[in-house]
């Protein structure tokens, strides 16, 4: 069995096991195949944060969805402009979290009022960073092709309720914060018609 022409025999010597090996020829062209759907392809670095990846996300032109400041500071490290990062998350782990992305204008995605308030406050204070946030929103229903890929709905953590969206809007508004995005997630492994009508 041979990896882009070279052994796994091969690899597993050099290398040693377990080893991971990717080809790049098959990453290149399913990156070429997502980048025809859409002007903008984030890539969601939970999925594998192996700087050799992340370099090839660059490379083509990726941006990268982070859901932890220790994702966003190995994106920057692996070259990305921190305009080109995502930060998506229900809460800021510290302190010197929030500092981080408002020192580093990074677009944070907040997926709770309380993460919300906690950025606004910050910004306010600090008075730097990026006034543009984004929100992910609970629609109230998810899908998925189980229980555990299911993230939205009232047995999910994430996201804003739908019916607290004018008190979003009032926190951003508070704090001088424009809401330039929203996000949506119901779940993995569901079917387009049932986001459609979610989202319709």
């Amino acid at each position: 069995m041979k990896i882009e022409g070279v052994g796994v025999r091969e690899i597993s010597e050099e290398f040693g096991t377990p080893v991971y090996a990717y080809s790049m020829t098959a990453l290149r062209q399913s990156i070429e195949e997502i980048r025809q759907l859409s002007p903008v392809t984030r890539y969601a670095m939970k999925a594998c944060s192996n700087t050799r990846v992340l370099k090839e996300m660059l490379d083509c032109g990726i941006k990268i969805d982070a859901v932890s400041v220790y994702e966003v500071r190995r994106a920057i490290k692996a070259g990305f402009k921190p305009e080109d990062i995502c930060f998506t998350s229900d809460i800021f782990s510290n302190v010197d979290d929030v500092h981080f992305c408002l020192e580093n204008k990074i677009f944070t995605n907040c997926g709770t009022l309380g993460m919300l308030e906690e950025y606004g406050c910050a910004f306010e204070n600090a008075g730097r960073g990026n006034l543009k946030v984004s929100i992910r929103i609970n629609p109230g229903e998810g899908a998925g092709h189980s229980k555990k890929t299911n993230t939205g709905g009232p047995y999910s953590k994430h996201g804003i309720w739908y019916d607290n969206l004018n008190e979003a809007r009032d926190i951003a508004k508070r704090h001088g914060l424009i809401i330039s995005g929203v996000h949506i997630h119901i779940g993995s492994g569901g079917d387009m018609d049932h986001l459609k009508r979610i989202t319709g």
